[in-house]
């Protein structure tokens, strides 16, 4: 168990120390790039391929969540029309059952009475 419990932590240390290493590693790449800008008076190709590609994708990031945002608003508010609509038309049919209910008990009614008088003319 003590084994297993250390392979589990030198895994996860290995993890970590490899990720500390790209992490290095990629900010070694931008003080690279930076030294070269700064010797060359002008930014290396590829540190400004770089930038312009982050900027592009950060864009078109914006673009799609404000196409999201409006398209949420807009379900939101189709939503909404419908949650209303539907608690109308619960409403109405709660009336229309209860009306539907005093029609069918007063035609039994007079149905009723009908045969009662029918009765008492036959007698």
């Amino acid at each position: 168990m003590l084994v297993f419990y250390f392979a589990i932590v030198s895994l996860g240390l290995g993890m970590i120390a490899v990720v500390l290493f790209r992490e290095r590693q990629n900010k070694a790449d931008l003080q690279h790039h930076r030294n070269a800008k700064k010797e060359e008076g002008e930014p290396s190709p590829d540190f400004v391929e770089i930038v312009s590609e982050k900027q592009t994708q950060e864009q078109s990031l914006l673009e799609r969540y404000k196409r999201l945002e409006i398209l949420f608003e807009e379900k939101s508010k189709e939503l909404e029309k419908a949650q209303t609509a539907l608690a109308n038309e619960l409403e109405l049919r709660k009336e229309f059952t209860t009306l539907k209910d005093l029609l069918e008990n007063k035609i039994l009614q007079l149905k009723n009475e009908n045969q009662v008088l029918l009765l008492y003319r036959l007698v």
